[in-house]
């Protein structure tokens, strides 16, 4: 309401003024001769001279006060927009931030995962209820998203059929944990970019990390740039940033 108060200050001064210049005028017009302002034809007719005068001055003033009355109305439509928009950054960020939280939280469990139990709950649980509202954030990495928790999904399901056999991973399995627990770092790192960026200009359009930032991820988990796979979709439609 405050906001709009300073907005619409204007239109009501607007309309103050002139109701005040219409009373001004009909106040002096007790005092002055409408003979000077009335045309030839009517100069024996003082009262018919005024009615014209006030009539003509009523239809300026209606005109006037339609005028400022639309520009109230797209003034609060402006406003509408306005708090739209705000809203919507404020949700896009929320969204960054949370699936920021979890992918590390999914990352930091894949790197210890080696039995059945480290499955309950289930890993990206959150992720999976989110594609659709990472939209919000933006499709480059909502699609991105999305594919990191279908490899989740295959990962999950083939390490159940070995803990059944085996009771625990197998190295090739434990090399996948690597490289998802690997990409999804990275990926948490792009939804945090993503979150300063709305901060900063109200959009998420990349890039979303830097070279340096992409670097140091292959080294902690001792990963190349062929293990990037989905992600690469990612820094191909955003890049990277240079620092």
């Amino acid at each position: 309401m405050g906001r709009w108060d300073k907005d619409g200050n204007w239109a009501v001064g607007a309309c103050i003024a002139v109701f005040f210049a219409i009373g001004l005028w009909l106040w002096w017009s007790y005092y002055w001769d409408f003979s000077d302002l009335c045309p030839t034809n009517e100069q024996g007719e003082l009262a018919l001279c005024a009615r014209s005068w006030i009539g003509a001055l009523a239809g300026y003033f209606a005109t006037i006060v339609g005028a400022l009355t639309i520009l109230v109305l797209l003034t609060q439509i402006n406003q509408s927009e306005r708090h739209r928009e705000a809203a919507l950054q404020r949700e896009g960020r929320l969204v960054a931030d949370m699936l920021l939280i979890d992918l590390l939280v999914t990352a930091e469990r894949f790197r210890g995962l080696a039995r059945k139990t480290d499955l309950d709950p289930p890993l990206a649980e959150i992720s999976r209820k989110m594609i659709p509202e990472a939209v919000k954030v933006t499709p480059v990495l909502a699609i991105a998203l999305q594919k990191h928790c279908l490899e989740v999904s295959e990962f999950v399901n083939r390490a159940l059929q070995n803990f059944q056999l085996a009771g625990q991973l197998l190295p090739p399995q434990i090399d996948d944990r690597r490289k998802i627990a690997f990409r999804a770092t990275v990926l948490a790192r792009c939804f945090g970019g993503a979150s300063t960026q709305i901060e900063a200009t109200g959009n998420a359009t990349g890039p979303f990390m830097n070279q340096a930032e992409l670097e140091v991820a292959q080294s902690a988990y001792v990963v190349g740039p062929e293990d990037l796979d989905y992600l690469d979709y990612i820094f191909q439609a955003t890049g990277l940033a240079k620092r």
